[in-house]
């Protein structure tokens, strides 16, 4: 009679072991640890965590206090690649579960049916690793500052990157007479204060012309607005600098949108520790680090920083002008 297999909800891969299951499998998967709960998991890989290249999780063991516990795991081993194994009844949650920021990647085969050996190919390797960072290099990031993270995250930095890039080079350069260039000059130092009947005769040309000239170029190439001055009304400007777990930005962003305090939210890219951008109005330090204690509780913020502006030095002008002045 063959011995019933122990079950087990949790898979922990030691680097070494990682190495291993391409070239040498057997060796491999008697260093792979299979575990039976997610909280002996976490003590286990807490004695080491640096040492553990992937962790997979049965789908049948997640729900909230789970998924703490791989918030913690990320804490302490950012680099460490976690996937979900997914039941086949457990299917309808992965759109759920994928939105999850601290999540890898998802497997849709039950924890027990893994081919250990496809681990390598999913998460992918250290060659693929130093491909990415070279190619966040080549794309103008500073590729030093994302060697923690996994190869996973570095494939959907990679791909942000790109988009970016694309969109930063793929237009068509609109064509100016000289006269455009001359009336979005003064239009842009007058900061639009500035009459059609003066700025005719100012640059010689026909009010008529100046003023059908006038509407093409501030309905196509200019935005004019209004913004109250917060300090008449007693509020302070500020910018929080959000770091999130992973790539969950729309979720958290619009989080952030809800509370009273936050004007608008950007999605950054540049660096890993800030994600998002969200400008803020305070009345004093005391409201500002009670805004910033609520961020952080966000599930998917690990930290939060805080920068204000407190005067405008100057404007160079020049930059914005040199935009539109041929080459």
């Amino acid at each position: 009679m063959r011995p019933r297999a122990i079950p087990y909800e949790v898979i922990l891969v030691p680097v070494e072991a990682l190495s291993n299951l391409g070239s040498n499998k057997r060796r491999g998967d008697k260093l792979i640890q299979k575990l039976d709960d997610i909280k002996t998991a976490f003590d286990t890989l807490s004695q080491n965590p640096s040492s553990y290249a992937v962790m997979i999780v049965s789908s049948r063991i997640a729900g909230s206090s789970t998924f703490d516990i791989i918030r913690e795991v990320k804490k302490i081993n950012p680099s460490i690649s976690v996937l979900i194994a997914l039941d086949s009844k457990d299917d309808n949650d992965s759109e759920t579960i994928k939105k999850i920021p601290f999540i890898d990647q998802i497997i849709h085969n039950p924890i027990e049916s893994i081919d250990l050996a496809q681990i390598p190919s999913l998460i992918g390797s250290q060659k693929e690793k130093e491909a990415l960072l070279l190619e966040m290099l080549s794309l103008g990031a500073e590729a030093d500052k994302f060697e923690q993270c996994s190869i996973v995250q570095l494939r959907d930095l990679v791909k942000g990157l790109r988009n970016l890039l694309l969109k930063t080079t793929s237009y068509e350069k609109p064509s100016f007479s000289e006269a455009d260039r001359l009336i979005l000059k003064e239009l842009i130092l007058s900061r639009g204060r500035i009459s059609s009947l003066k700025l005719s005769r100012k640059l010689s040309i026909p009010l008529t012309t100046l003023q059908r000239k006038r509407k093409r170029l501030e309905n196509e190439f200019l935005t004019t607005t209004y913004s109250l001055k917060y300090d008449k009304f007693g509020f302070r400007r500020a910018i929080l600098l959000i770091n999130t777990v992973k790539g969950n930005n729309e979720e958290v962003g619009k989080k952030l949108l809800l509370f009273k305090e936050v004007l608008s939210v950007y999605k950054s890219i540049g660096t890993n520790n800030i994600d998002l951008h969200a400008e803020i109005l305070i009345k004093n330090n005391s409201e500002m680090l009670s805004l910033i204690e609520s961020i952080k509780a966000i599930d998917g913020v690990r930290d939060v920083a805080w920068s204000e502006i407190l005067k405008e030095i100057g404007t160079n002008t020049n930059t914005i002008i040199r935009i539109f002045n041929p080459d």
